[in-house]
């Protein structure tokens, strides 16, 4: 048996299906969706709350993901024909009042901006620049999806 998804991530997957099918419908353009975290939501070492990095997550495994019988049927499989892009996660908003605000202690709300390629273009698009290094100091972080 594979390893279990976080549950949270789980329960983001429809929210994910429907943003997909617009991005996917409008490839190309870049496309808003508002995340809200409750407060106290944890934020990890990258600056997202559990929330955040919840919808990220599901996201990536709804587009790269199957839920058909066989072989691969709920398993990661690389989406070969369209690739997710994340623009930028606007700056956080807090709610809950001025002590809230002010704190940064209240929910919380940022705007997620994406889009949807296709594939092909992405790999030419990195390809062209991205070289693989097995020296940890010349690699890009991890995205610790």
């Amino acid at each position: 048996m594979g390893k279990q998804r976080d549950p949270l991530s789980v329960f983001y997957d429809d929210f994910s299906g429907r943003f997909l099918d617009v991005c996917i419908g409008d490839l190309y353009g870049w496309h808003t969706a508002t995340v809200r975290s409750p407060a106290r939501d944890g934020i990890d070492a990258r600056g997202l709350t559990r929330h955040e990095r919840a919808v990220q997550r599901s996201l990536f495994y709804v587009l790269n993901s199957t839920e058909a019988e066989g072989p691969q049927g709920g398993r990661w499989v690389k989406n070969t024909d369209y690739s997710f892009q994340i623009g930028a996660w606007s700056a956080p908003e807090y709610s809950g009042g001025l002590i809230g605000r002010l704190f940064r202690s209240g929910p919380r709300r940022r705007i997620l901006t994406a889009r949807c390629v296709r594939f092909s273009d992405a790999a030419a698009h990195y390809g062209e620049y991205a070289t693989y290094t097995v020296d940890p100091a010349e690699q890009a972080p991890a995205l610790g999806l």
